[in-house]
């Protein structure tokens, strides 16, 4: 029954798509990257690739629709190991990544459809052309000002964590994912959120954050832990615990940040996303850290408004796995807001386990 709501939402939406855009707003965006992986010793792997992202939505009282398409064309060389730009098959495509229909009071949401989730085990992770998207039932309630409950239920998937891009594939064999979340946010000093997701045939999994804020003279100092417990099922159990420590300076616009997770068990998952753990960098997850896994991160970033450049950042990340005993991977992130509609943001990144490559991309967005 779920699965014949979710298909008759996708269906209505993209058919009604046309009169969306005639009725109320429109607008999209032109992404433009460009990446280089090369393998140890290997030849550099090279791809490219402009996605142009379609959006309109209706809204009329407290109905609500949505329909985003995006057109992805480039080159990927064959068995290109680095973020997936074009699909499964290195070819361009074209997908309705967003089509619902929905319902929305200041209370209360509900969504049907395909439609991005942003959640611990369930989110976007717009790291290539496309984000991922969820065929979804959705559902969200303000408890409080600073009280909100979720829950869903998604059945597929697609996007740049997924095995596809073109189309939508199955997140598990055998019915879907459900779960349900509750968050508080003080908008100051604290926050907490836990959840619990249920899949039949792959998943029981809790997850908990508090994070705490507090500020001493020039300096802000951010804490956060985390806990997951995940059942695997056919695969084993993984406990997860983890520690955010962060300091920045309001004056330089510097932050330093240390962080660690230690799994207990079988390797953490990120399941469908990329992953709540404080430990997850560019290429590396706790998932790569292998059975009771430990890593740290040590990162420091800033503006460099100091320089003369507004609007611009860098963060370097140093990742090791201490299990191991090894240095994973080096990050440099460098961000430029060059206006209110064009972004540019590049990444490179030497990873040394458990396999070494080198990864460079640059993405540059234009909004309309």
């Amino acid at each position: 029954m779920i699965k014949r709501i979710l298909r008759a939402g996708v269906c209505s939406a993209a058919l009604y798509g046309s009169q969306l855009m005639a009725f109320e707003g429109f607008d999209g965006g032109l992404r433009v990257g460009y990446q280089t992986h090369q393998i140890d010793e290997g030849a550099k792997a090279l791809a490219y690739a402009s996605s142009l992202r379609l959006h309109a939505n209706y809204t009329r009282e407290s109905f609500i629709s949505s329909v985003t398409l995006y057109g992805v064309a480039g080159f990927e060389d064959n068995g290109f190991e680095g973020i997936p730009f074009l699909d499964e098959n290195h070819r361009s495509f074209l997908t309705v990544s967003e089509a619902y229909l929905g319902w929305k009071t200041d209370i209360y949401t509900v969504k049907i459809g395909r439609q991005y989730v942003e959640t611990p085990f369930a989110d976007r992770d717009d790291i290539g052309m496309v984000p991922n998207s969820f065929e979804a039932v959705t559902a969200s309630y303000r408890l409080s000002d600073m009280m909100q409950a979720e829950a869903g239920y998604l059945n597929r998937w697609s996007g740049v964590d997924a095995p596809t891009r073109r189309s939508f594939s199955k997140l598990v064999q055998n019915g879907g994912v459900g779960y349900i979340g509750l968050q508080y946010d003080d908008s100051s000093e604290h926050s907490w959120s836990g959840w619990y997701y249920r899949g039949n045939t792959i998943v029981n999994a809790l997850y908990t954050e508090v994070t705490w804020q507090q500020t001493i003279q020039d300096a802000v100092y951010d804490l956060g832990l985390q806990a997951a417990y995940l059942d695997l099922k056919g695969s084993g159990i993984s406990r997860v615990l983890g520690l955010s420590l962060s300091r920045s300076w309001s004056d330089t616009g510097i932050v330093s940040t240390l962080s660690f997770n230690r799994t207990f068990g079988v390797p953490a998952d990120n399941l469908f996303g990329g992953g709540p753990y404080f430990t997850n960098v560019e290429h590396n997850t706790l998932t790569e850290a292998g059975t009771e896994g430990s890593v740290g991160v040590l990162s420091l970033g800033s503006s460099l408004e100091l320089i003369g450049i507004k609007d611009a950042s860098v963060i370097l990340y140093l990742h090791r796995q201490l299990n191991k005993n090894v240095t994973g991977e080096y990050d440099v992130d460098f961000n430029y807001h060059i206006s209110e509609n064009i972004n540019l943001h590049a990444v490179y990144s030497q990873v040394r386990w458990p396999s070494r490559f080198e990864n460079f991309h640059i993405l540059a967005e234009y909004n309309f």
